[in-house]
């Protein structure tokens, strides 16, 4: 098959299939199929690897030939996938969890795992470091941090970050353990090219698919925070047992994981399943538009061509175009043109598209003190969506005092927002301060930040625990029982999680603001 293609995962399985990969430098704004026909004037098929920051060419909706979606990070990008990948025939994921999430955005994916190259794997080298591990810091990935800091505390730690992969895979080929944090959950690129490399890789218990493919203890080594301090003791003093288990784990890897593998999986899946039905134009626009509108959110940019693309939806059929005005709202308020977005949400709602619109307007009459139009919002939600009525049903108490306050509408929006199933974005770090969130987690933490309370923390605690990322949470904790606002059960929790995230010294300081004398692993255990 003659495959046009964006990427790098599957690119050498495919060629070692004998297909030809033809790659595809993607521009924005120039016509998809033009590009397309300028590097191949006949393809079988379109496969483009998706992941952070694409290039989406402003007529994609109009390519003519089947297009594959491979999702990398799958899980910390469905804010936009949840749109974009309507544009596709065949989608596949590198995470499990993915297929699940996509499902309720009407996309129907397929766990597609990720994969190694064979300029990936290694002979055995002499071992320069204890432990290494390579990867970024940020802000919002507290966990790998507070473990980090916390095993440094034991032992000599190697963390490199911006190598090349070449380098990389040198420096886990040199290294006593392969160290693997993931944001949530996964089968992460790390866990192969740490098995590639020929040496032991150490992982997170419950690694979202690990154990569908490699055996602990066989291929691999599982940590938990209550036991990572005496099995890396073990590894390092028994070290040849453990470089057994290493080059099990790497055999395994050459076996089953490498990008060969991959590509024979892929290409039998798409012989096994028909294609997606062609979209209309008016809905593939819509859907390209939204993707569009998202990423700039997430990685800034101009909102020119989704504007427009919203534009010339205005017109048409009810439901889209009621999409449509409610996302161009959606814009207007992020740029602080209220008075276009409430005219852009009042169409919407006109053309029969209600509760969002409704919650947006809601937020913007809070912003300008108007809590009677926002009350008036909120009823207005309740007669168009009875069963939310009947789920939130102790909170309505609120509406019917005299005197209400802005924080209890705010978390009257936040839990409509969980009814919904708009819970968080998890990856989605918008470039600007929202004034105007769609999230449940968001509109709590807005309440939060303006009036502290227990029963804004224990929402916004059940938010981060249905994303996997209570641990993100701990600063808002330590913050309440610094404060004395923390109940009783808020303090103990704070304590579990803290631990759950290796934050043992930030668990201490709870024990002695609270007065609670806990032990932790680092009380217990030796030091190497």
């Amino acid at each position: 098959m003659n495959i046009v293609m964006q990427g790098q995962f599957l690119k050498e399985g495919l060629r070692e299939l004998g297909h030809e990969v033809i790659p595809l430098p993607l521009r924005e704004h120039l016509d998809i199929t033009e590009q397309i026909q300028s590097v191949c004037s006949n393809p079988d098929l379109i496969v483009l690897e998706v992941f952070g920051s694409v290039i989406v060419p402003d007529n994609f909706y109009e390519c003519r030939y089947p297009t594959v979606a491979y999702c990398i990070d799958s899980p910390i990008n469905e804010f936009y996938l949840s749109s974009y990948l309507h544009l596709f025939d065949f989608v596949f994921v590198d995470q499990k969890s993915s297929v699940i999430n996509l499902t309720r955005h009407g996309i129907t994916a397929e766990w597609l795992p990720l994969c190694v190259s064979r300029t990936a794997f290694r002979e055995q080298k002499e071992k320069l470091y204890d432990i290494s591990f390579v990867g970024t810091l940020s802000d919002y990935r507290k966990k790998r941090a507070y473990l980090l800091y916390f095993l440094q505390q034991y032992y000599h730690v190697n963390h490199v970050s911006g190598v090349s992969f070449d380098l990389m895979q040198d420096i886990f080929a040199q290294s006593k353990i392969i160290l693997n944090e993931s944001l949530f959950p996964s089968l992460n690129l790390r866990v192969f090219q740490g098995l590639a490399s020929g040496s032991l890789l150490l992982t997170e218990s419950d690694g979202g698919g690990v154990a569908n493919f490699f055996e602990e203890g066989t291929h691999l080594v599982c940590y938990r925070p209550d036991n990572i301090l005496e099995i890396i003791d073990d590894i390092l003093h028994d070290h040849e047992k453990y470089q057994q288990m290493a080059q099990a784990g790497q055999q395994e890897c050459l076996a089953r994981h490498t990008s060969k593998n991959r590509a024979e999986q892929l290409l039998e899946a798409l012989n096994s399943r028909p294609a997606a039905k062609a979209k209309r134009t008016s809905e593939a626009k819509f859907y390209l538009a939204n993707t569009k509108y998202s990423m700039c959110c997430r990685f800034g940019g101009d909102f020119t061509h989704a504007v427009r693309l919203l534009k010339e939806l205005l017109s048409g059929k009810e439901l889209e175009s009621a999409w449509a005005a409610y996302v161009l709202g959606n814009i207007y308020a992020g740029l602080s043109k209220e008075e276009k977005a409430v005219e852009m949400y009042t169409f919407s709602i006109s053309k029969g598209f209600a509760v969002y619109p409704l919650l947006k307007l809601c937020m913007i009459f809070l912003k300008n003190d108007d809590k009677s139009n926002a009350l008036r919002m909120i009823e207005e939600i309740l007669l168009e969506a009875p069963h939310i009525k009947r789920i939130i049903h102790s909170n309505l108490l609120y509406i019917t005092e005299n005197k209400v306050s802005e924080i209890q509408i705010l978390l009257i929006i936040s839990k409509i927002y969980y009814i919904l199933g708009n819970i968080f974005n998890v990856g989605f770090l918008k470039q600007c301060n929202d004034l105007y969130p769609d999230t449940a987690l968001e509109v709590a933490i807005s309440a939060w930040n303006k009036q502290p309370s227990q029963i804004t923390l224990d929402f916004m605690l059940h938010c981060a625990k249905k994303c996997n990322i209570e641990g993100e949470m701990l600063p808002f904790m330590f913050q309440a029982v610094r404060d004395g606002i923390a109940s009783e059960e808020q303090v103990h929790e704070a304590g579990r999680i803290a631990e759950s995230y290796y934050a043992f010294e930030m668990k201490k300081q709870l024990s002695e603001l609270t007065g609670l004398a806990r032990q932790s692993p680092a009380d217990s255990s030796s030091s190497a």
